[in-house]
Parts: C-alpha cells; sequence; structure tokens
C-alpha cells in the first residue's frame, strides 16, 4: 500500500509537472477504488 502513495510523489518530482501529478493522483485513486470494490466482490486484489 506503500506504492500508492510513493509512485505519484516520485513520478512528479522527475517530471515536475503538477498536471501530471493530479493525473497520477486521479488514476491512483481510482485504482484503489477498483481494488477495493473487486475485494468486495469477492474478486481479490488487482495487484
Amino acid at each position: 500500500e506503500v506504492e500508492y502513495t510513493v509512485l505519484p510523489k516520485i513520478v512528479s518530482s522527475s517530471i515536475g509537472s503538477s498536471s501530471y501529478l493530479r493525473t497520477g493522483g486521479l488514476l491512483v485513486a481510482l485504482l484503489m477504488l477498483l481494488d477495493f470494490f473487486g475485494e468486495e466482490g469477492g474478486e481479490g486484489h488487482l495487484f
């Protein structure tokens, strides 16, 4: 679960653009939601 917060920071720091940080945050939030609903549905974790 640590990767969820570390990856966007690494990507944003390497690129240096706030737009990529926002896009990365939205993608991470979406992936976390999919992972949550997948777990609730009994399909397990996506990762």
